[in-house]
């Protein structure tokens, strides 16, 4: 594990990607709208941080677009195609900016576009940090085994409420109050107590 995980982080220096959160996947992922649910307070809170927002959608043609719940023109996230299976394209790289040190990763399949995504940043020296509430697979123990080993090769699994409280690190920040109502309601059950 990196010595970055010792280390508190930081908003200014943090990005957000949310891959491949695309329809077709709707009727085949486990916990699918929980998940949806969990992303969609991710992207409320960097869009009141001012954390900038990334995502990709696989081989739109045949496995359409991000669904319309995440609001991708509102909530201002800049959506790239892509036929590989990690995020980590040309123009994502030219989107992430060099002050980016960490990546909050999040979205759709754990065993797969997350887990590659994962391995490629972590050998371009990013600190990652996956939401475990924030992603899923077809089946959990997809998920499970995925997460167990996404964290045994460097990368941070945390939930979406710790990251949050991170990211602020005090209640006298300025947008602590924006942040609390957010997390008021707990995150929806995904799974992860069968993990």
């Amino acid at each position: 594990m990196s010595n970055n995980s010792l280390s508190l982080i930081n908003i200014e220096t943090s990005i957000l990607f949310v891959c491949d959160v695309q329809e077709k996947f709707r009727p085949s992922i486990s916990h699918f709208n929980e998940i949806v649910t969990v992303i969609q307070r991710l992207i409320k809170a960097c869009n009141i941080l001012d954390i900038k927002i990334v995502g990709t959608e696989q081989y739109p043609k045949g496995l359409g677009h991000t669904i319309e719940e995440l609001s991708i023109v509102e909530n201002k996230i800049k959506v790239f195609e892509k036929k590989v299976f990690s995020m980590l394209t040309d123009d994502i790289k030219n989107e992430i900016g060099k002050e980016v040190k960490t990546v909050i990763l999040c979205g759709l399949e754990t065993h797969i576009c997350v887990l590659q995504t994962t391995k490629e940043l972590l050998q371009n020296g990013y600190e990652v940090i996956i939401i475990a509430d924030g992603v899923s697979s077809r089946t959990i123990g997809d998920k499970k085994i995925a997460l167990r080993h996404l964290e045994k090769i460097g990368a941070q699994v945390r939930t979406s409420e710790s990251i949050l409280f991170e990211l602020i690190k005090t209640a006298d920040h300025p947008k602590f109050r924006e942040i609390q109502k957010i997390i008021l309601t707990p995150a929806p059950d995904t799974g992860l107590s069968h993990i």
